[in-house]
Protein backbone atom coordinates (compact mmCIF):
# COMPACT_ATOMS: atom_id res chain seq x y z
CA UNK A 1 0.00 0.00 0.00
CA UNK A 2 1.32 3.73 -1.11
CA UNK A 3 0.97 6.78 1.00
CA UNK A 4 -1.59 8.44 -0.89
CA UNK A 5 -2.53 12.39 -0.32
CA UNK A 6 -6.36 13.04 1.23
CA UNK A 7 -7.55 16.94 0.56
CA UNK A 8 -11.20 18.45 1.95
CA UNK A 9 -12.06 21.99 2.36
CA UNK A 10 -14.90 24.01 3.15
CA UNK A 11 -16.51 27.02 3.17
CA UNK A 12 -19.53 27.59 5.55
CA UNK A 13 -19.61 31.52 5.81
CA UNK A 14 -21.06 30.97 9.12
CA UNK A 15 -21.12 33.65 12.14
CA UNK A 16 -19.18 33.38 15.09
CA UNK A 17 -21.28 34.55 18.05
CA UNK A 18 -19.55 36.45 20.29
CA UNK A 19 -18.39 36.01 23.69
CA UNK A 20 -19.95 32.56 23.33
CA UNK A 21 -17.09 30.18 24.20
CA UNK A 22 -19.20 27.39 22.34
CA UNK A 23 -18.83 28.99 19.39
CA UNK A 24 -19.58 27.63 16.07
CA UNK A 25 -18.14 23.96 14.40
CA UNK A 26 -17.91 23.22 10.96
CA UNK A 27 -17.08 19.50 10.04
CA UNK A 28 -15.41 18.19 6.92
CA UNK A 29 -15.79 14.28 5.97
CA UNK A 30 -12.34 12.08 4.44
CA UNK A 31 -12.39 9.03 3.65
CA UNK A 32 -8.79 7.28 2.86
CA UNK A 33 -7.10 4.23 4.77
CA UNK A 34 -4.27 4.47 6.94
CA UNK A 35 -3.07 7.37 9.53
CA UNK A 36 -1.63 11.08 9.54
CA UNK A 37 2.09 10.93 8.56
CA UNK A 38 1.98 15.34 7.82
CA UNK A 39 -0.99 17.84 7.86
CA UNK A 40 -1.81 21.08 6.66
CA UNK A 41 -5.06 22.98 7.77
CA UNK A 42 -5.60 26.61 6.44
CA UNK A 43 -8.29 28.79 7.89
CA UNK A 44 -9.93 32.15 6.52
CA UNK A 45 -11.97 34.09 9.36
CA UNK A 46 -13.28 37.77 9.13
CA UNK A 47 -13.31 38.89 12.58
CA UNK A 48 -12.74 43.12 13.79
CA UNK A 49 -10.56 41.59 16.90
CA UNK A 50 -8.35 38.92 16.18
CA UNK A 51 -7.65 38.30 19.61
CA UNK A 52 -10.94 37.23 20.65
CA UNK A 53 -10.90 33.92 19.11
CA UNK A 54 -9.57 29.95 19.85
CA UNK A 55 -9.53 28.33 17.00
CA UNK A 56 -9.15 24.29 17.16
CA UNK A 57 -9.39 20.98 14.96
CA UNK A 58 -10.88 17.70 16.33
CA UNK A 59 -9.65 14.49 14.39
CA UNK A 60 -12.43 11.91 13.97
CA UNK A 61 -11.27 10.71 17.47
CA UNK A 62 -11.75 13.63 19.19
CA UNK A 63 -7.83 14.37 19.26
CA UNK A 64 -7.79 17.80 19.85
CA UNK A 65 -4.64 20.44 18.51
CA UNK A 66 -5.04 24.24 19.57
CA UNK A 67 -4.17 26.43 16.08
CA UNK A 68 -5.08 29.68 17.76
CA UNK A 69 -5.68 30.86 20.93
CA UNK A 70 -6.74 34.53 21.37
CA UNK A 71 -3.50 36.01 19.93
CA UNK A 72 -3.36 38.72 17.60
CA UNK A 73 -4.78 41.09 19.86
CA UNK A 74 -6.82 44.19 18.14
CA UNK A 75 -5.73 42.96 14.44
CA UNK A 76 -7.90 42.34 11.85
CA UNK A 77 -9.37 38.80 10.45
CA UNK A 78 -7.19 35.64 11.02
CA UNK A 79 -5.45 33.47 8.15
CA UNK A 80 -3.89 30.43 9.03
CA UNK A 81 -1.74 28.03 7.27
CA UNK A 82 0.01 25.57 9.63
CA UNK A 83 1.74 22.30 8.85
CA UNK A 84 2.85 19.23 11.07
CA UNK A 85 6.56 20.05 10.56
CA UNK A 86 8.44 20.13 13.75
CA UNK A 87 7.54 22.10 15.87
CA UNK A 88 4.20 22.48 15.19
CA UNK A 89 0.73 22.78 16.98
CA UNK A 90 -0.78 20.29 14.70
CA UNK A 91 1.70 17.58 16.16
CA UNK A 92 -1.21 16.39 18.73
CA UNK A 93 -3.08 15.16 15.77
CA UNK A 94 -0.02 12.93 13.49
CA UNK A 95 -1.25 9.50 13.90
CA UNK A 96 -4.66 9.78 14.07
CA UNK A 97 -6.80 7.61 11.43
CA UNK A 98 -7.41 9.74 8.50
CA UNK A 99 -11.17 8.77 7.39
CA UNK A 100 -13.95 9.76 9.38
CA UNK A 101 -15.50 13.66 10.90
CA UNK A 102 -12.52 16.27 10.70
CA UNK A 103 -14.42 18.75 13.05
CA UNK A 104 -13.18 22.59 12.91
CA UNK A 105 -14.32 24.51 16.12
CA UNK A 106 -13.72 28.42 16.43
CA UNK A 107 -15.35 30.63 19.60
CA UNK A 108 -15.14 34.39 19.87
CA UNK A 109 -14.63 35.06 23.92
CA UNK A 110 -15.09 38.48 24.85
CA UNK A 111 -17.91 41.03 23.62
CA UNK A 112 -18.60 43.83 20.81
CA UNK A 113 -16.18 42.31 17.86
CA UNK A 114 -18.19 39.51 15.29
CA UNK A 115 -16.68 37.83 13.00
CA UNK A 116 -17.35 35.13 10.29
CA UNK A 117 -15.68 31.73 9.69
CA UNK A 118 -15.16 31.69 6.11
CA UNK A 119 -13.52 29.02 4.75
CA UNK A 120 -10.94 25.94 5.62
CA UNK A 121 -9.05 23.36 4.06
CA UNK A 122 -7.22 20.42 5.19
CA UNK A 123 -4.31 18.28 3.31
CA UNK A 124 -3.13 15.07 5.13
CA UNK A 125 -0.21 12.53 3.82
CA UNK A 126 -0.98 9.17 4.84
CA UNK A 127 1.21 6.63 6.84
CA UNK A 128 0.43 2.81 5.86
Amino acid sequence: MQNLVVRGASSPAVAIPEDRPEGVGDVITLEGAGTVSTLRVTVSITHTYAGDLRVALLSPTGKRAVLHNRSGGEADDLHLDLTSEPPSLLAPLVGQPVAGLWRLTVSDNAARDTGTLDSWAIEIQTAT
